[in-house]
């Protein structure tokens, strides 16, 4: 038998089915492929996880602006308009949003951005329940009918090395210094809006203690025995606590303080007697500070550490605008022109033409000036002084410190001021006070989930 006729269809038989190897060409174009379609991917899971992070950082920027709204509508609905005083200072830092801001600006300073960094301060009446308490006590059962309540961005400590036994630690104001210095409060991303509610209540006239509900004694902030008959204790800088240990009321350690909204009028009016006009009650040597808040205390936790927490109202609060409307002129109600520096029954307005022959009234306000119809200028139309509305073109006198007047604040060489500041108190008791307080919030994700701060407006009405 020819073994050659057997093998020749067998050997065909085993080529047919015998697979050969990918060729190294092969191989290369199989990785690419395969690195092209994980690029895909990835690029896929990123983009959606940035997504979500972002509607995540917006939702929680929402949420947190909804939930402040309340809050100040409650404490402005409740605002004593009878009270010692009602105060706004307003003015503007100067800041890099965050770290990426400041990187592509090079680090300079002049590229930084104008935040508004405005002051409310006010007394109230309410119910309002005891947030801090004595040394080793978190919160003492008490509340009370009247407030003293502050909003303001806060000093943030930088937790680095201790200052003091009970200070602790060295605090920054918004945007100061650098962020070697710094660095919990020099980005605006990182500032917090604080609200601090200072609970009144007099001391007991036997003891000359503050009690709690309960009837036990508590440290608070108190006008000294040996304070000077001018003294603006508690409320002013300083102040200083009852108690074993002393704490400067800046510090935020109690909110409580030894006095009412009676007793406080008494004592600013004693004060207006002593001072005029040497030393002006409302001036920066009283109550032009801010106070110290800490959203992430160290551990152990004790009572200094909680009570500093309390201040944290709204955390990655990059603007903070308050103006005011009212009725404290004279206009033509046709044409809206100011006929006299006095009341005339009717809020301020501006006169708006809609167009078509249609005109409408909207309200005016009043603050430090900003360009509120985005058109670049600065004029009667948008936020500006009551002074500059006047005829007289002369401040009332519940405007303490503001812009110099001038017809457009974008001219050269005088920009309006950084500081503007209204106080009513018992100096203006014959002057109108406002009826309505606009607030603008800027409110940044400090975990810097968004491209951009989100922005609302909110108006109050006073009682």
């Amino acid at each position: 038998m020819n073994m050659n006729r057997i093998s020749a269809p067998i050997r065909a038989c085993v080529r047919r089915h015998v697979r050969q190897a990918f060729t190294l060409i092969e191989l290369m174009i199989s990785i690419a492929l395969a690195a092209l379609i994980m690029a895909g991917i990835h690029f896929i899971f990123s983009t959606t996880s940035r997504t979500a992070g972002m509607a995540h950082g917006l939702v929680s920027v929402v949420a947190n602006a909804r939930a402040a709204e309340p809050v100040m509508r409650q404490d402005l609905h409740g605002a004593a308009m009878d009270g010692p005083f009602f105060m706004i200072r307003s003015g503007r830092t100067f800041a890099f949003l965050n770290r990426d801001e400041e990187v592509a600006a090079g680090g300079n300073p002049a590229m930084k951005r104008p935040y508004r960094t405005d002051m409310l301060m006010f007394f109230a009446r309410g119910r309002f329940p005891r947030q801090t308490g004595n040394d080793g006590q978190y919160v003492a059962p008490m509340s009370s009918d009247e407030a003293y309540i502050w909003y303001g961005h806060g000093r943030r400590p930088n937790l680095g090395q201790p200052t003091g036994t009970l200070q602790k630690w060295t605090h920054y104001l918004p945007g100061q210094g650098t962020f070697a210095d710094n660095p919990n409060n020099y980005y605006a991303k990182d500032w917090v809006l604080s609200r601090v509610v200072m609970l009144l209540r007099e001391p007991d006239p036997i003891t000359g203690n503050v009690l709690s509900d309960a009837g036990q004694p508590q440290a608070c902030i108190q006008r000294s025995p040996t304070a000077q008959a001018d003294s603006l204790a508690p409320f002013s800088l300083n102040s200083q606590s009852t108690g074993p240990n002393v704490y400067m009321v800046q510090w935020s350690r109690y909110d409580l303080a030894a006095t009412s909204i009676a007793g406080y009028r008494a004592i600013l009016n004693n004060a207006i007697l002593l001072n005029a006009p040497a030393t002006p009650w409302w001036s920066d040597n009283h109550f032009n500070f801010r106070f110290q808040c800490n959203p992430t205390p160290t551990k152990p936790l004790d009572s200094f550490g909680m009570a500093r927490t309390v201040p944290c109202f709204l955390l990655g609060c990059v603007s903070f605008a308050v103006e005011f409307a009212g009725d404290f002129l004279s206009q033509d109600p046709v044409s809206g022109a100011v006929m006299a520096d006095l009341p005339d029954g009717q809020i301020d307005f501006i006169r708006e033409n809609l167009g078509g022959g249609e005109v409408a009234n909207r309200v005016r306000w009043y603050g430090l000036p900003r360009d509120v119809d985005g058109d670049g200028v600065i004029d009667w139309r948008d936020v500006v002084p009551v002074r500059d509305l006047t005829t007289t073109l002369t401040p009332l006198g519940f405007e303490r410190v503001g812009p110099v007047y001038q017809a457009d604040y974008n001219s050269p060489p005088l920009p309006p001021d950084k500081r503007y500041i209204v106080a009513w108190g018992p100096d203006t008791a014959a002057l109108p006070r406002p009826a309505m307080i606009r607030v603008v919030l800027s409110v940044d994700d400090p975990d810097g989930r968004l491209a951009d701060s989100q922005s609302y407006e909110y108006v109050f009405a006073l009682p």
